[in-house]
């Protein structure tokens, strides 16, 4: 776990980045303890690049007034639109007449027009509620919270009737569809990508200054003004330069 993540007083940058360990299952996780959310072990924490993945849970649009809701305001995180889409499941068809491409022994992917393609496991015309439909996010969509009514948004670019639908990483649906195409219908959580700040180039700053906020790795957090803050790496020529300001 990569600063300004971490466990314990003093690891962390701020309570939005504090991390603890649920071993209440019996198997560790990883929670971010601000939002409640368990960081995915799909992809491993990186000092590059400002964001983090998350199991998040799958609405049923069946019952999704009972969902449970992620609200990101008054955090530094928010999902963007940009790296994320929006997954249905359990879909009837919908698949436009264009031709098929295989990504696995077992399901077919094929542009449904509209930013959406539509992967099937079955044949659709004999057969319902095989297909999953990944799509571009909605413009009118907000980036900070993730309820019945934003899925309701995301459901109504979608035609026909779907069991569930969430935000999802798209590399890991990739992944996942080539090591068992029908997994998805059982899937309780899947990772999305949360976004902690925008890279904007370089940042420099002298060793010496009091604005500064660092672990013992040398990974540190510049406070640029309030709300704005630059995370840097410390180098062998005394300044700090590199990565992401928010």
């Amino acid at each position: 776990i990569q600063y300004p993540f971490g466990i314990g007083a003093g690891c962390y940058f701020d309570e939005s980045f504090e991390v603890v360990c649920d071993d209440s299952s019996g198997s560790p996780k990883a929670i971010l303890q601000r939002i409640g959310q368990e960081i995915s072990s799909y992809v491993t924490f990186s000092s590059s690049t400002p964001n983090i993945l998350v199991n998040i849970s799958v609405t049923s649009l069946k019952s999704s007034k009972n969902a449970k809701g992620i609200n990101l305001t008054g955090t530094a995180f928010s999902f963007p639109q940009s790296e994320n889409k929006f997954l249905a499941i359990g879909c009837d068809n919908y698949a436009s007449n264009q031709q098929n491409d295989s990504i696995s022994r077992n399901s077919t992917i094929t542009d449904a027009g509209g930013g959406c393609i539509s992967i099937c496991t079955c044949n659709p015309s004999e057969d319902s509620g095989c297909c999953d439909v990944l799509c571009n996010i909605p413009q009118n969509s907000s980036t900070k919270v993730l309820d019945s009514n934003t899925s309701y948004v995301y459901s109504q670019s979608i035609p026909q009737g779907c069991t569930s639908l969430s935000l999802v990483y798209p590399y890991w649906i990739f992944s996942n569809y080539l090591e068992n195409s029908s997994g998805l219908k059982d899937k309780k959580k899947i990772p999305a990508e949360l976004e902690w700040g925008k890279y904007k180039g370089f940042c420099y700053e002298d060793y010496s200054s009091q604005t500064k906020v660092c672990n013992k790795d040398d990974r540190c957090l510049i406070q640029l003004s309030s709300g704005h803050f630059c995370r840097c790496d410390y180098s062998i020529n005394s300044v700090y330069q590199d990565y992401f300001c928010e």
